[in-house]
């Protein structure tokens, strides 16, 4: 599980998004938001393309521990559901798995 740090922006991106694909190669892919207080738009940006490496790869991602700002954040953009799962909401943010490529 890869633990995302508390302030991720456009500054950071690159290097997040660098650890958190050198810290995940495996057939599921976890990572924890949960201490994510500090973001902007480039947090969505960084989810969706790990969420694309996974799939590519044949994995799965899941984003666990999004906060109400990051869920509608994610809104926002149309992609909540992609990242989190329908049910993300009344879950408290707990992700749902995104299946991996032919699922």
């Amino acid at each position: 599980m890869y633990r995302f740090p508390a302030e991720v922006d456009h500054a950071v991106a690159n290097q997040v998004l660098a650890a958190a694909v050198a810290a995940q190669n495996g057939p599921e892919r976890v990572y924890d938001l949960s201490a994510c207080e500090h973001f902007d738009s480039s947090l969505v940006a960084l989810l969706l393309e790990l969420a694309r490496g996974a799939q590519a790869a044949g994995a799965s991602a899941r984003f666990e521990g999004a906060g109400e700002k990051l869920l509608k954040l994610a809104g926002l953009y149309g992609v909540g559901a992609l990242l989190f799962g329908p049910a993300a909401r009344a879950a408290g943010g707990a992700g749902a798995p995104i299946a991996g490529a032919g699922a």
